[in-house]
């Protein structure tokens, strides 16, 4: 059961650093676009929109799959927990110390960094978008 769910979730922690290149991967080759080409508003205004769906959506995902990491360790250490019931038991606590905790409720968590970067390149997305749409002066 205890490999299962580990398994479980590292999967889901391997869909979150896959997000994070996806972010990357999408404003290399935008910004760009955007910002250093004679491209024309109507392409940067699509560009910009889309790019801001494309982190609304990925910071959804994101959000829901750290719900279900945090269930899953929450499981985890309810195993470890039944497991350290028996005094022969020789196992380490991971998932239920304190130092594990500690660290994954951090502010400094990649996955609050990330998503505050996540939530700020967004907003410039949308702003970018709005600004061209309103005819703001041409970006680039």
């Amino acid at each position: 059961m205890y490999v299962g769910l580990s398994n479980l979730r590292n999967g889901y922690m391997q869909q979150q650093w896959a997000r994070v290149q996806m972010f990357a991967a999408f404003n290399t080759v935008a910004f760009p676009i955007v910002f250093g080409t004679e491209a024309r508003d109507e392409a940067k205004f699509v560009i910009s929109l889309v790019g801001f769906w494309i982190h609304v959506l990925v910071l959804i995902a994101t959000w829901r799959a750290d719900g279900w990491i945090t269930y899953l360790d929450e499981r985890m250490a309810a195993l470890e927990r039944l497991d350290r019931e028996d005094p022969d038991s020789v196992r380490v606590m991971v998932f239920g110390h304190s130092a594990f905790l500690r660290r994954r409720g951090s502010i400094l968590a990649s996955r609050r960094v990330f998503g505050a970067i996540g939530i700020a390149v967004a907003v410039g997305w949308l702003w970018l978008a709005l600004s061209i749409f309103y005819g703001q002066p041409s970006i680039g």
